[in-house]
Order: C-alpha cells, then sequence, then structure tokens
C-alpha cells in the first residue's frame, strides 16, 4: 500500500477493531489497521501478525508518533525498589495471589509505587526503558515507558547454556523457579529484537527453549514463532514448547514437573 504501519501502543490510542491497547498497528493515515485478535470482518490474513481490515467508515487521520521525553528510568527503578521495604507485607501477599515465588520476583530489581508493584523493562541497549505496574493480575504502564524484555539479575553470570524466553514477567519468574536462566518478553510481539542481543552477548548461551501461551486465539504460539524464526536465524538451537496449561505460571500451579510441560 506504500503506507507506513505504527504500532497502536505508540501512538497511545485503542485499536479501531478490538479497542485494546496493545499488540495492533494502523496505517500512518489511518485508512487500514492489522487486528492481531479479530479475524472478522477482515479482508485477508498479513503472515502471522494478524488480519487486515479496511477502515471505510473511518475517517482518515495522521498518525505521527508522539516525541518521547527523557526520562531517568534508572533513577525511579532505584527509588521504587527502595519503597519496596516498606511495603514488604504488601510484596508479600501479591506474591501468594498471583502465586509466584518472592525470592525469583525479587531478582527483577522490582519496586513499590502508590500500591503497584513494579518491574523495570530493559532496552536494546541493556539499560531501563521503562517500567511495568502490577496490582494483582492486573497490568499497566507507567507514561513514556518504552517496551523491551524483563531480564533477572546475574543474567550474564549464569553458565547455562540453555535460556527461556516468556512471554510476561511471572512466567519469566516461573522459569527461574524450574531452574533456567530465563528472560520475559512484555507481550507476544514485543522485545524479539532485545531476546536475539541478550541470546547473543551471553557468553555461554548456545539453545533457547521458548515457553509459548496456550492462548485460545493463538496470539502466544504466533508470537513464538516469530522470535524462533529470528533465534533459528542467529543460528541458535531453538525449541517452541506450546505450555498444556494458559501459560507456564499455571503450568507450576497445577503441580506440573519440568519433563510433563516440555514433553521429552
Amino acid at each position: 500500500m506504500g503506507l507506513d504501519m505504527l504500532r497502536i501502543q505508540s501512538l497511545g490510542i485503542k485499536c479501531p477493531i478490538c479497542n485494546k491497547p496493545d499488540w495492533c498497528m494502523v496505517t500512518d493515515d489511518g485508512t487500514a489497521a492489522i487486528c492481531s485478535r479479530k479475524s472478522k470482518g477482515s479482508v485477508k490474513k498479513v503472515d502471522k501478525v494478524g488480519w487486515l481490515h479496511i477502515l471505510g467508515n473511518f475517517k482518515p487521520q495522521k498518525y505521527e508518533v508522539p516525541e518521547k521525553p527523557f526520562v531517568d528510568w534508572n533513577k525511579w527503578a532505584v527509588k521504587f525498589a527502595k519503597q519496596l521495604i516498606e511495603n514488604r507485607e504488601a510484596f508479600g501477599k501479591l506474591c501468594r495471589t498471583i502465586n509466584i515465588n518472592p525470592i525469583s520476583a525479587l531478582r527483577f530489581y522490582i519496586g513499590w509505587h502508590k500500591n503497584w508493584l513494579t518491574i523495570p523493562i530493559y532496552s536494546l541497549s541493556r539499560t531501563v526503558s521503562g517500567i511495568q505496574r502490577r496490582q494483582g493480575n492486573t497490568k499497566r504502564y507507567m507514561k513514556h515507558s518504552g517496551m523491551g524484555v524483563f531480564v533477572p539479575s546475574a543474567f550474564f553470570q549464569d553458565p547455562s547454556d540453555t535460556l527461556a524466553v516468556c512471554e510476561g514477567w511471572t512466567d519469566t519468574v516461573t522459569a527461574l523457579e524450574y531452574g533456567y536462566n530465563a528472560i520475559g518478553k512484555v507481550n507476544a510481539y514485543v522485545g524479539n529484537e532485545e531476546v536475539i542481543m541478550f541470546a547473543k552477548t551471553h557468553p555461554s548461551v548456545k539453545r533457547v527453549i521458548i515457553f509459548a501461551d496456550n492462548n485460545q486465539d493463538g496470539v502466544g504460539l504466533a508470537g513464538a514463532e516469530e522470535t524462533a524464526k529470528l533465534l533459528l536465524e542467529a543460528e541458535f538451537e531453538t525449541k517452541i514448547v506450546l505450555t498444556p496449561h494458559k501459560d507456564l505460571r499455571a503450568c507450576k500451579q497445577k503441580g506440573m514437573t519440568l519433563n510433563e510441560i516440555i514433553g521429552d
């Protein structure tokens, strides 16, 4: 079409098809959208990204990615980490609510701010580029946050030649509980470049196992396949595991062993 596709989370808008604030894309003139969730009414499937919708009744609008102000995200991460100490009881309650190990969770330099757990997000430059907030299973991003990956402390010091890639922070925490060195994409389609960079710069990683969320709409598997394609091109031995339950955390909650999940 000769038009640029822009991610809706970068534009700060909701998808005109599914009304969600992430994953989908629109053309820069507002005449078409690729929705990752809804196929009804689309004109075709676009690879594994989603479905192309022509916005015939949508008033064309020239979208431009707003310029982001500079934010010292590391400063905020440090501040919130200090606040976690004062809110350790609330943190413990949250861990029980979402069924994660607090010791593993602490490896992500988490913090606390206004009753929300904060989790740093890392960019290609290996610096903090944004912060995700959580209350129970509710997730939000701090204003002007960039996207990227969740990375635990001592990531590069782990001698394992196998890296687990997960979708979301809680699954990444769970992968640590299963004994993996792990990294987490913020969602199914975002974080691939960062995953490749962290895998390439790790001194030991040769093999990658991707735990794909078992979503009804297939988004988790589609996102995992995109990641796997890039890893294979980078010459990593790569395996995709579609989790038997909704995600890796759900498998852990069901008491599944790693062998039962992987199926080897």
